[in-house]
């Protein structure tokens, strides 16, 4: 992951820095951007803007992690029925009632 700094004018004139990152995606393996405010202007803080790449960076870090949903191990002796059970079990609380059912 790396990360640039960037002076972004918004609506009002006023300018912002923010950090763009380049990471690649953990499942496309294709790169992807990402911009993350500092909330500081442009006039006069750019050396504390670059100091707070690094943290941007760090705390950033997650998006090149494969999200654990994506478990690449699955018991090779389980069934589809047990399988399905656990699945609908796991994203229960993410769907509608109506849906569940």
């Amino acid at each position: 992951m790396t990360g640039t700094l960037i002076a972004k004018q918004n609506s009002s004139g006023q300018s912002y820095y923010y950090v763009k990152l380049s990471y690649k995606g953990p499942l496309t393996h294709k790169w992807k951007q990402k911009m993350v405010s500092t909330h500081m202007t442009a006039k006069g803080n750019k050396r504390k803007a670059e100091s707070l790449k690094n943290e941007v960076i760090a705390k950033c870090s997650y998006l090149e992690q494969v999200p654990d949903e994506y478990n690449t191990y699955i018991d090779p002796d389980i069934t589809l029925c047990s399988y399905l059970e656990d699945w609908l079990r796991r994203k229960k609380g993410e769907l509608e009632r109506s849906t569940y059912e």
